[in-house]
């Protein structure tokens, strides 16, 4: 999720609490144009998280869409209480990042509270420690309730997946008692050695000149800020003093072992810790391929948090999720999409609870959407997609990826022929990806150059041809779809059950399309001239012009939302 709102509406953050993680969630927001305001108690790092470019004003913004709590964990639940109570927009959502979740959650009684808590941090402090990419490839916790608003979850959840983080979703009980074991015991393990190593050096000089480092790994998240533990431990101590038994347990075991020199004990117990260790999760990485589940789930509270953590007691994180309420029925559809190689685990542990799954019933429709430039159809199009389970195509992806072949392969945008035959021998995917020739290239093909050759390139008809045989076939293959573009409901399915050409004010396609682009707004007059050149040679070319279809609906999209324009386009499937 991207620092703008729906169709271009700008996106505002409050982050209270301005220390490592802190900081380091509003660089990662202020990375992705988002509008960040944050507070501290400590004036000074507050001021420094300034100067760092880490927020864009200081104070608490009573407007903002959503908000997180950085701060220790003592005063999490009246910070996120407070900032509630002054929310004038009525739709604040706020999630926390303390290393406790059962206290917390069980504190603030609240549909649009999310308990949150990033597994990712360093031995750093403050705000000259923080990283913009220190949630990339981390696991975040969310620890929703039957309390939990679903919109809510799926907001807090969109926004996290943007930072690059994989949302596992628990219980906060299951929550506090697994990072007792890996993160809190751990904790306490290595103060406990870097102290005794401290003590003993006292009388033994070389002693930390020989730290290796083994030792240094083990001792390294000592060096973390000491404030924050005590608030941890009392709050779960519940769960950390029964890991603490069993490590003094085994502790014991290995001492009798070294003592009674149990060679053959040792050894097993070595192998054994090597192998675990050796198998324990790399990082977390983008799944290649992922898989949507369509959910059959009962309109009524707590069915979100139950089904999201079924999935996080597998360890398959969620990588997008949302929900499709019916009108007519008390029942409703959660779309959640995770890894491929994960899919039938989730399938068959969802089953095991008593959930179902349902797919679109009866022959998939084909909905053709075509409008110019900045008018919102990729948006629109990937949200009607998903509301129905269909698959989507972005056609203009196709003519970029052509356009960036060319100019890569040194063909000018302008040579038919030479355009043409690349169209025809390149090997292309387009998807959540584009995949061009086995590279991605998803992000290339947005850029400056080739964005102002495409309308060149998109002119020629034997290059138009070809990507329209291509489109035709995906469409076959899929057995429907939603098919975005310029000439979809014209040319390349004429026959679509439905015909959308979706439009917008001239001005506010031009400041969607700067937005997207993260142009500055001295820039703006530019992108309007670009598009009104795009546009005219869209409408005139000679094959496959840009235009309303017969039979299609025109549908503005000037100054509404998403789901406004959505509902709108399904209300005439």
């Amino acid at each position: 999720m991207e620092g703008v709102g729906e169709l271009g509406a700008p996106s505002r953050a409050q982050v209270t609490g301005l220390g490592l993680v802190g900081t380091s969630i509003a660089l990662a927001l202020r990375a992705r144009g988002w509008h960040v305001t944050g507070h501290d108690l400590l004036g000074a790092r507050a001021t420094r998280a300034k100067e760092l470019g880490a927020i864009d004003e200081l104070g608490v913004d009573h407007h903002a869409g959503v908000a997180f709590v950085a701060t220790p964990v003592a005063v999490i639940a009246a910070e996120v209480t407070g900032l509630l109570a002054a929310d004038r927009s009525g739709e604040l959502i706020v999630t926390d990042v303390g290393g406790v979740k059962a206290p917390i959650v069980s504190a603030i009684s609240h549909p649009r509270f999310v308990g949150g808590h990033p597994m990712a941090g360093s031995e750093q402090e403050g705000p000259d420690g923080a990283d913009p990419e220190l949630f990339a490839g981390a696991t975040w916790v969310l620890t929703p309730t039957p309390l939990t608003d679903s919109a809510a979850f799926f907001k807090i959840q969109s926004v996290i997946a943007s930072l690059g983080a994989d949302l596992v979703a628990l219980a906060p009980d299951r929550h506090d008692e697994l990072v007792a074991m890996v993160s809190h015991v751990p904790h306490l393990t290595a103060a406990t050695l870097m102290g005794l190593a401290a003590e003993a050096s006292d009388t033994q000089a070389a002693l930390l000149r020989l730290a290796a480092g083994g030792f240094r790994d083990m001792t390294r998240i000592a060096a973390g800020s000491p404030a924050i533990w005590p608030d941890i431990c009392r709050d779960n101590a519940r769960a950390i003093v029964p890991v603490l038994d069993a490590l003094v347990a085994r502790l014991t075991e290995v001492r009798r072992i070294v003592a009674d020199d149990d060679r053959e004990r040792l050894v097993a117990l070595l192998d054994h810790a090597q192998l675990a260790r050796r198998n324990l999760p790399a990082r977390a990485s983008r799944p290649s391929s992922v898989t949507e589940l369509h959910v059959v789930i009962p309109d009524r509270p707590g069915v979100l948090a139950q089904v999201t953590t079924i999935a996080g007691e597998l360890g398959v994180n969620i990588e997008d999720l949302e929900i499709v309420h019916s009108q007519d029925l008390p029942r409703g559809v959660l779309i959640l999409t995770v890894a491929s190689d994960a899919a039938d685990r989730v399938r068959r542990s969802l089953g095991e609870h008593g959930y179902g799954m349902s797919g679109p019933a009866g022959r998939r429709p084909v909905i053709a959407i075509d409008g110019p430039a900045g008018a919102g159809k990729s948006t629109v199009a990937t949200a009607i997609a998903r509301r129905l389970g269909l698959g989507h195509l972005d056609t203009g992806a196709m003519y970029r990826a052509v356009t960036l072949a060319a100019l890569e392969q040194g063909v000018d945008p302008s040579d038919a022929e030479g355009c043409a035959a690349l169209a025809r021998s390149m090997e292309l995917r387009v998807g959540e990806r584009v995949v061009l020739d086995g590279r991605d290239v998803t992000e290339e093909i947005r850029a400056p150059a080739v964005t102002a050759s495409v309308s060149i390139v998109a002119a020629h008809p034997q290059v138009r041809a070809e990507l329209v045989g291509r489109q035709r076939a995906w469409v076959a293959a899929d057995g429907g779809g939603v098919v975005e573009g310029r000439d979809i409901a014209s040319v390349v399915l004429p026959d679509a059950d439905l015909k959308i050409f979706l439009t917008a004010e001239s001005a506010e396609r031009a400041w969607r399309r700067a937005n997207e682009e993260r142009a500055d707004p001295g820039d703006l007059t530019a992108t309007a001239e670009a598009m009104r050149r795009r546009d005219f040679l869209d409408s005139n070319r000679a094959a496959s012009p840009l235009l309303a279809a017969e039979g299609a609906i025109v549908v503005d999209s000037t100054g509404r939302s998403v789901d406004s324009v959505v509902e709108e386009v399904l209300s005439h499937l």
